[in-house]
């Protein structure tokens, strides 16, 4: 492999999850996680509405922790990592975008991937671009739906 890179292998550790499994413990195994983080999986009885609302951080991996630890001070959350750190699933209470959002302050966005009908309609699917490049943005949809009729506001209000 070139570039430097050295050579890849699936079972090779991350060198971040040493680090995490002694500050933090064993990692979670997938069925042990809430249904909202199983793909596709979902409890008895359970609908859209008393469904966690879920996410995910994309975050540099050795903040991964830092960072839901600061949202758990805050909110009641379950958390998963994953890329070693970098990429953190959530399941958290409904109203909780504003506080994973603010939590962020080490880099990174989140991304809303499921929550009640009420909160999608107020909430952005994705963290909020600077003016500079929501500009941009506009533009291009512009360019590839100039009659707005294509998923108006799906990603962001107004867009």
């Amino acid at each position: 492999m070139g570039g430097g890179w050295g050579r890849w292998s699936p079972t090779a550790p991350s060198p971040t999850l040493p680090r995490l499994r002694r500050e933090r413990g064993p990692c979670r195994r997938r069925p042990n996680l809430p249904p909202p983080l199983q793909r596709g999986r979902v409890g008895e009885g359970a609908t859209a509405a008393t469904l966690p609302t879920s996410g995910k951080l994309s975050v540099p991996p050795s903040t991964g922790p830092s960072t839901v630890d600061a949202i758990r001070r805050k909110l009641d959350i379950e958390a998963f990592y994953d890329w070693g750190g970098g990429l953190v699933w959530l399941a958290a209470p409904p109203d909780s975008g504003t506080t994973i959002r603010s939590a962020l302050s080490a880099g990174g966005h989140a991304t809303l991937v499921r929550a009640p009908e009420a909160v999608r309609a107020a909430t952005d699917v994705f963290q909020p671009l600077p003016e500079p490049l929501m500009a941009l943005s506009r533009r291009v949809k512009e360019s590839f739906d100039p009659k707005g009729i294509l998923n108006p506001g799906r990603m962001y209000a107004g867009l």
